[in-house]
């Protein structure tokens, strides 16, 4: 059985953070959860802060998701062995599937990134959003497009159009 490690930053979402880790925690005797707090404490009572296997870490500013994600995981293996899996989520989603943890577990795969399938109201797959990286000519021509409100909408409007036209 390997050990999964669950990082997520909280920001003003006290009550979807608590209900989250909670959850995560409850689902397998392996999971370890880290909590960083990108503004501050209110909101958490100090029972919740204390929960076994919950390392939560404030470092008294907003640094952004990835940032603190990074220094969440960064102040965990200071005093932890880095862990068989990290998993990287927000904090208003659940688990619909209870063995999910136990399967992870023991999954020997090594070096593998996994990441749910979202799909949009419209039914469009969001993730991965796209397969492979944007070339410097398309990302600057996106840019310049979605610099004014104008053409954003109108480019919007054309990309939907073009798709029911295929």
């Amino acid at each position: 059985m390997r050990k999964i490690l669950i990082v997520c930053v909280d920001y003003k979402s006290a009550t979807d953070t608590v209900k989250f880790v909670k959850n995560a925690l409850s689902m397998h005797p392996l999971v370890h959860v880290i909590l960083v707090l990108n503004s501050g404490c209110n909101g958490f009572n100090s029972d919740f802060l204390n929960l076994e296997r919950l390392f939560v870490y404030d470092f008294n500013k907003n640094l952004g998701y990835m940032q603190g994600a990074s220094e969440g995981i960064k102040a965990y293996l200071k005093s932890n062995d880095l862990p068989d899996w990290i998993v990287l989520s927000n904090t208003d989603i659940t688990f619909s599937d209870n063995c999910f943890f136990e399967r992870l577990s023991n999954d020997g795969r090594k070096n593998i990134i996994i990441a749910p399938n979202i799909i949009s109201a419209d039914g469009v797959h969001q993730n991965p959003f796209l397969k492979h990286r944007l070339t410097l000519k398309k990302l600057k021509f996106l840019i310049a497009v979605n610099s004014f409100k104008f053409t954003a909408v109108a480019y919007s409007y054309l990309a939907k159009l073009k798709t029911l036209i295929k």
